[in-house]
């Protein structure tokens, strides 16, 4: 899935991503994003 505006790309996790997922998991921007949450568990 990809969905692209003038500002913003939304697509499919690719394994080259691996680096900055990496330092932004270091950094603990990840839980900027949101990726700290367990959306399984939603109601």
């Amino acid at each position: 899935m990809e969905i692209e505006t003038q500002r913003l790309l939304i697509r499919d996790v690719k394994v080259e991503d691996k680096i900055p997922f990496v330092k932004m998991a270091a950094d603990g921007s990840l839980n900027d994003c949101g990726f700290d949450k367990d959306c399984g568990n939603i109601p």
